[in-house]
């Protein structure tokens, strides 16, 4: 595949900062990012869901497609940890009215679906050129409001019906159930592979999103196929590794708009390593082949490890293929996880800066009445090394003085 520099990438920092411009010179209703004051800046514009158990708190947007937006442990004041914000958001964008489909607002894990490139994308309009310029972002993922249908202090689940067009104008007649729910501590100790929580603090949740057929005409290798995408939003460090577990070889991950550089990807031991800074503007996937249900990340600089595990079946035929580059492109060959890093280019600011940790359904024909599910999960730890030291080795396989000093060369 070539890997030629997009002008892309410049185009695509200028895309993500069209819903930045008009309030770049407006005054932050709350210049200290915590969850209370996110609270507080989101009931501005939304009406806030907060969603609650022993371990941590949520907030979760149903007018934002049921976004979970930033959650916060529940620790003594004097811990570090104490009311601090656990993902990424645009608060200078959302103090103000959501008004464009294309603005970079984040989110802990936001819906979106694919594919977003090729002759099935949602992304474009048909005729239209496939460029950054031509990006329309889908109403259904960028600017509907979800109803909520049910909620208790711990979860919501939530309901919207859309149609989708693609780029060979095949329309998607689709019911979209989506849940936000608190992991609790019983099933938070098993997926970590701890007996209790003495030593750390753990707080976790998950996205389960589920979409319905429910038009007449099947979806189909020849129509195309929707895929479920969750994209995780979080503050990156100086410090912060991305650590993915692979099966099989791997020489690269996959490059998606410009070339991969080995200052933010190592592959060691059967794990991809990635330097999630937020300094160099970049995507990268790994193959289904390769591909392993969990990723995560490790921030030194604030003790912080999180976790992603996700739904996923290795026998599936179909992923939908979101990358950039033309040569060689296959639209049904895509991959489940991503990496987003942000960065400046063309002398242009990061959007956030943030990072993204990404997974991916697979695409499914589905004849008219038929369903697919995606669930996407996120763990996020703190709290004695040794603990967070086990819990690394039992979900990655590698220690945390591994993650930590594989950058340091």
């Amino acid at each position: 595949m070539k890997k030629t520099r997009y002008p892309f990438l410049i185009a695509l920092s200028l895309f993500h900062v069209v819903g930045l411009k008009a309030n770049d010179n407006t005054t932050l209703v709350n210049t200290q990012p915590s969850f209370n004051n996110d609270k507080v800046l989101l009931e501005t514009q939304f009406t806030p869901v907060v969603l609650e158990n022993l371990q941590g708190k949520l907030i979760v947007l149903p007018e934002l497609q049921g976004r979970a937006m930033v959650g916060t442990f529940k620790v003594a004041k004097e811990d570090p940890f104490h009311d601090k914000s656990l993902g990424w958001i645009n608060r200078r964008y959302l103090q103000n009215k959501h008004t464009d489909p294309g603005a970079a607002v984040g989110g802990s894990t936001r819906l979106w679906f694919g594919s977003e490139k090729g002759p099935y994308a949602i992304f474009f309009a048909p005729g239209k050129p496939q460029t950054v310029p031509n990006i329309r972002v889908p109403d259904a993922i960028s600017m509907d409001e979800y109803k909520i249908v049910r909620r208790s202090t711990s979860s919501v689940h939530m309901q919207a019906t859309a149609d989708i067009l693609n780029y060979s104008k095949f329309v998607f007649e689709v019911d979209i159930q989506r849940s936000i729910s608190l992991i609790n501590e019983g099933d938070l100790l098993k997926a970590l592979s701890i007996s209790s929580l003495d030593t750390v603090n753990a707080f976790a949740y998950e996205a389960h999103t589920k979409i319905k057929n429910v038009g007449s005409a099947d979806w189909t290798a020849k129509t195309g196929m929707l895929s479920i995408w969750d994209l995780s939003a979080f503050d990156p460090s100086d410090n912060n590794t991305v650590v993915m577990p692979i099966r099989g070889s791997l020489t690269e991950p996959t490059a998606y708009f410009n070339e991969n550089s080995t200052s933010h990807y190592r592959i060691m031991d059967d794990i991809v390593y990635y330097r999630a800074n937020a300094k160099y503007m970049n995507k990268i996937g790994i193959p289904i082949e390769n591909t392993k249900p969990v990723l995560g990340s490790y921030d030194s600089e604030n003790n912080l490890l999180t976790i992603i595990t996700f739904s996923f079946n290795p026998a599936d035929k179909y992923y939908n293929n979101a990358v950039w580059f033309e040569d060689g492109y296959e639209a049904h060959k895509g991959e489940a996880i991503n990496v987003f890093n942000d960065g400046s280019v063309g002398g242009k600011p990061p959007f956030g800066p943030f990072y993204e940790l990404e997974t991916s359904s697979s695409a499914r024909p589905l004849k008219a009445g038929e369903t697919h599910s995606h669930t996407h999960k996120v763990f996020h730890v703190t709290g004695e090394r040794h603990t967070l030291n086990q819990i690394s080795e039992n979900l990655f396989g590698v220690d945390l003085a591994t993650i930590e000093n594989v950058f340091k060369d």
